[in-house]
């Protein structure tokens, strides 16, 4: 998922909700919510070198 923003703070609140609103919709459509993925994993797919990568958590409501 890739966010956008003003600032790295409204990139991170963006990328929340994005996430929420995402599991939220895999929910509603009887789909499994797969296992988050590592940085590691991410850091190391060449596609995201040239990103900047953050870790956010899932809130739910």
């Amino acid at each position: 998922m890739v966010t956008a923003g003003a600032s790295l703070e409204e990139a991170r609140e963006l990328a929340e909700r994005a996430l929420a609103f995402h599991v939220e919709g895999l929910i509603d459509d009887g789909e499994a919510v797969p296992a988050p993925t590592s940085l590691k994993q991410v850091v190391a797919d060449p596609v995201n070198r040239e990103l900047t990568t953050i870790m956010v958590p899932l809130r739910t409501r």
